[in-house]
């Protein structure tokens, strides 16, 4: 992170969503640039450079060592080139979970987790019956920055963010997951030392148990530093 970041306290949230945002808002990003902030009236969950962004990263850069699977780079530029398509099916999609997601009578872990398994579950077939290299990864990791997304401009921006998706946010805090990629897997292996993590690639085979089983042992550590796993990725991982 930026000099500003790196000496920010650690408990300062606001100050770390705002190094966030204006990382990832950074020209120097290039093709994975999103500006957060960008768009006429309240931002939302539907803000179209949110659903951008969080579709771009998706993407599968390269194929690891010990992945089963046959990659070929025409892979990867087909899947950039039908993501217009699909980003207005996604749309609808993160409109529905986000209504889901008002209507939790009970909001608790449990409870947001069989909800988002849901819509992965809904995402990773839609993305393959495009036609594309889909995997649970990937849709894991679109919903999750997503809402990270909004987590982060409602932590430093609040006064830009639609009331009903601060209030939604705020609700769901204790409750988000990490989006799980190379960054916080990295992290991880060299925290834990566990040898579960050398064979798992985020967006080529990890599946439920192993998605669930990181998300657990984020848990334990973020609430080491008496914080939340979202929080613990922003201000320790990311």
């Amino acid at each position: 992170m930026s000099e500003e970041c790196d000496s920010t306290k650690a408990k300062d949230i606001e100050a770390f969503c705002r190094c966030f945002i204006r990382r990832i808002g950074s020209p120097s990003r290039k093709s994975k640039r999103v500006e957060l902030l960008r768009g006429d009236g309240k931002l939302n969950l539907l803000t179209s450079d949110w659903i951008k962004g969080a579709l771009g990263t998706t993407a599968l850069r390269k194929r690891p060592a010990l992945a089963s699977h046959e990659f070929k780079e025409i892979v990867n530029l087909k899947a950039k080139a039908a993501s217009e398509p699909l980003q207005k099916k996604v749309i609808g999609l993160s409109s529905a979970l986000r209504e889901s997601l008002n209507d939790l009578s009970v909001v608790n872990n449990d409870s947001f987790t069989r909800l988002l398994f849901e819509f992965i579950e809904k995402l990773t077939k839609m993305a393959q019956a495009e036609g594309l290299l889909w995997s649970f990864g990937r849709s894991q990791k679109y919903f999750n920055i997503l809402l990270k997304y909004c987590f982060a401009v409602s932590r430093a921006f609040p006064e830009k963010l639609d009331t009903n998706d601060n209030d939604l946010i705020r609700k769901l805090e204790p409750c988000l997951h990490v989006p799980v990629d190379a960054v916080v897997l990295n992290f991880m292996q060299k925290r834990l030392k566990n040898t579960k993590l050398e064979k798992l690639y985020w967006g080529w085979n990890m599946n439920e148990t192993s998605y669930l089983w990181v998300q657990d042992e984020l848990r334990k550590l973020a609430k080491e530093t008496d914080c939340f796993p979202i929080a613990y990725e922003t201000t320790e991982i990311w």
